[in-house]
């Protein structure tokens, strides 16, 4: 499963496990970024209270062995693919109105 499926689905439990133990998510409107996997599940679930919602459009994945980057319309993130080969975000970064390049 992955971010998006989470919000589509509003699935509580399973927030946590898409993330690093001492992972980071942020968006651009809020005050601070949530860390580590309990505050991510609050702060996505507040998210969700506030009518937001992430639809993934990856644009592109970079990919170092065991890393990814990967750049959407709404989001940068990187990922880890755990010893398990399960990936899990590490960094994220929504930005509701979507991402801006150049001038």
């Amino acid at each position: 499963m992955m971010l998006e499926d989470v919000f589509v689905l509003r699935d509580h439990d399973a927030i946590g496990p898409l993330f690093e133990p001492d992972a980071v998510l942020h968006t651009t409107e809020s005050p601070g970024p949530a860390r580590g996997r309990e505050q991510i599940r609050r702060f996505v679930q507040d998210l969700w209270g506030h009518q937001t919602t992430y639809l993934a459009d990856p644009r592109t994945v970079l990919q170092a062995q065991a890393t990814a980057l990967i750049i959407s319309g709404r989001s940068i993130s990187v990922a880890h693919r755990c010893g398990s080969g399960t990936w899990r975000y590490a960094v994220v970064l929504l930005v509701p109105g979507g991402i801006k390049v150049g001038g």
